[in-house]
């Protein structure tokens, strides 16, 4: 996924609700009822897709796999690749 940088400037509603335009949330590919991590840091406040999160997570653990793992037995892990799209379709039988 290719994001492009760019400067949005959004509107502060009543209840504290923003509208993150279209083009962003397109270039994300966020939908209605998204999660998004809202992050306070120094310069201000970053919203963030919780799936991003949990991507880095699983990359994580499929380095930790890799690691401990006796490859001999399971040539499938053999590749943090390999690893990677077992990870995906395991995650895609959970939806």
């Amino acid at each position: 996924m290719k994001i492009q940088n760019t400067d949005e400037i959004v509107k502060l509603q009543e209840r504290g609700q923003i509208t993150i335009p279209t083009s962003i949330r397109d270039q994300y590919g966020l939908k209605k009822g998204a999660k998004l991590i809202v992050r306070v840091q120094k310069k201000g406040i970053v919203l963030e897709p919780l799936y991003i999160r949990r991507k880095e997570k699983l990359l994580l653990i499929a380095d930790a796999i890799i690691g401990s793992v006796n490859l001999d037995q399971h040539p499938e892990w053999s590749t943090k690749e390999k690893l990677q799209k077992s990870v995906r379709l395991i995650r895609s039988e959970w939806k």
